[in-house]
């Protein structure tokens, strides 16, 4: 090809792609602005978690009734929502799978004292 033929294509119109919806652009920035409250929700959630937990070993311990706790176990563990921080999420992850574990273990529990 002569320098001409390359002179024309770099001179040619380029297509310009069409640029994102105002719906996408307005979802992706309340996402961002809503980062460091889900943040905030998660962190709570995982402290009120853990204090379900101990609440549970404290019932245990006494041989009272756990009733409340596990109540709040599994009202807790509906909550969860990443928060776009890998290392809290996988602390949260794992208080999830401890209180998973301790109710799995007040339902095989309850099974067998039926």
């Amino acid at each position: 090809m002569t320098q001409s033929g390359t002179a024309q294509r770099a001179n040619a119109p380029i297509a310009a792609s069409a640029p994102p919806s105002l719906d996408a652009l307005l979802a992706l920035q309340g996402d961002v602005l809503d980062q460091p409250e889900r943040r905030r929700r998660q962190v709570a959630r995982a402290e009120s978690t853990l204090n379900a937990l101990d609440g549970l070993a404290v019932a245990i311990l006494e041989g009272s009734n756990a009733g409340q706790a596990r109540a709040a176990l599994l009202r807790l563990s509906q909550g969860r929502e990443p928060t776009g921080d890998a290392g809290l999420d996988g602390l949260l992850e794992d208080i999830d799978v401890r209180a998973a574990v301790e109710l799995a273990k007040l339902e095989r529990h309850a099974a067998m004292a039926v």
